[in-house]
């Protein structure tokens, strides 16, 4: 999280930091960039301002997208 400008905080996710909690996790599957992206365009779109977004939302968002590789 970091300063903006003087009225405005911002707090950023990567693909890196999806990469990353996939190592953490100890998963065998790996996400492709265009997947890790995929997973941030949810944890957007799907943001709950109430519980913010947290490592467990992320996860959510990460297992939904191998299922659905899985599944397909």
């Amino acid at each position: 999280m970091s300063w903006i400008d003087k009225d405005t905080i911002s707090l950023q996710w990567s693909t890196l930091d999806v990469k990353q909690q996939l190592k953490d996790r100890n998963k065998k599957e790996k996400l492709n960039i265009e997947e890790c992206r995929e997973v941030l365009d949810r944890c957007l779109r799907r943001h709950d301002a109430t519980m913010g977004l947290s490592w467990d939302i992320m996860d959510i968002h990460i297992d939904d997208v191998l299922e659905e590789r899985s599944a397909s």
